[in-house]
This record gives C-alpha cells, sequence and structure tokens, in this order.
C-alpha cells in the first residue's frame, strides 16, 4: 500500500516510508558502520536511491528487505571506499 501510494503522488508521498522505515534502516548502517555521522549519510542516500528506483521494486511486500539490501550494499561500497583512502598523516 505505501508503495502504490508513493508511485501515485510526489516526493511527499514517499514520506510514509521514510517515516515507517528510517530507524531499520539506520541501525543497519550503524551497526556495519559503527559511525554514527557515516550511518546517518547512508540512510540518507538510501532512500535517495529508494525513491528514484521505486518503480522497479518488483514485490511491493518486500519493501523493507529492498531497503535492507540497498542499505547493504550502500555500506559495503563506503567500506571499500574508505579502505582505499590514504590518511595524509601517513604521506
Amino acid at each position: 500500500m505505501l508503495v502504490a501510494i508513493a508511485l501515485a503522488g510526489g516526493t511527499e508521498s514517499f514520506a510514509p516510508i521514510i517515516q515507517r522505515y528510517k530507524d531499520a534502516v539506520f541501525g543497519v548502517a550503524l551497526s556495519r558502520l559503527h559511525n554514527f555521522h557515516d550511518a546517518e549519510d547512508l540512510t540518507q542516500a538510501t532512500f535517495l536511491e529508494a525513491f528514484g528506483g521505486l518503480e522497479r521494486l518488483r514485490d511491493p511486500a518486500r519493501l523493507g528487505a529492498w531497503l535492507r539490501t540497498i542499505t547493504i550494499h550502500r555500506c559495503i561500497n563506503h567500506v571499500k571506499r574508505r579502505a582505499r583512502l590514504v590518511e595524509l598523516d601517513a604521506i
């Protein structure tokens, strides 16, 4: 139902999805990144990606699992990018 409403409306229609899943998405991000601010940024990026790709969600009943998958993939990419950065003090 949330997905159908969000697809039918504009950006405001996506707000109930954010309200319902923000704590779960943030929790997954925080448990993987162990950094509050990075988890906040990643949560926001997850919802932006989900908003842009909502029409690709095949089974609306799996919305929570889909958001979790996006979050996990974004966490993995974040950790990989961080591993490639070199601290200035190390140079």
